[in-house]
């Protein structure tokens, strides 16, 4: 509460679902970022049985997985929270020819968090260890399936991009 304070505004211009006192938010955790002056509403907000921030980023039948990652496979570091990935895998063929095969295994992924950070407060580059993705249950057991018969990379998408492969 120490980071709230209450605002005069006039009747009628208090956008529906507003948190009009400061016992609506008491125990809450934000979802996403809230700028300075803005008026908080409650779809912004997660209960206090939510967890932590990440659980409470989650959307309803999505399961948070971290993924391990050095400066390539993290988009040597460009990735930020509320970006959206490609998942590409690489495996060697099991015939003689040993050949390396890769595919878009997962398309249009939402990425939750960078290492530890749910949000993301500067524009610039950071080389990351871990990054944690949003995927349906079934696209979790393909990234680990995937992540143990070979490798994975991140492919970074425009945020305008949302052609998604057909197979998908």
């Amino acid at each position: 509460i120490r980071h709230v304070k209450t605002l005069e505004v006039p009747k009628g211009l208090l956008p529906p679902g507003a948190i009009s006192d400061f016992k609506e938010a008491e125990g809450s955790i934000v979802k996403s970022e809230i700028l300075e002056g803005e008026i908080i509403l409650k779809d912004r907000l997660a209960g206090s049985g939510a967890g932590n921030s990440l659980a409470a980023l989650v959307a309803p039948n999505k399961r948070a997985v971290t993924v391990r990652v050095n400066d390539v496979i993290g988009v040597a570091g460009f990735l930020a929270p509320g970006n959206f990935v490609d998942v590409l895998g690489t495996r060697l063929e099991q015939n003689t020819s040993r050949r390396a095969i890769s595919e878009t295994i997962i398309t249009m992924v939402k990425v939750l968090a960078v290492d530890q950070q749910a949000t993301s407060d500067k524009g610039d580059a950071v080389v990351v260890r871990a990054v944690t993705l949003e995927l349906d249950p079934r696209q979790a057991e393909t990234l680990v399936k995937w992540e143990e018969e070979g490798t994975i990379q991140l492919a970074l998408r425009n945020p305008t991009d949302t052609m998604v492969a057909q197979d998908e």
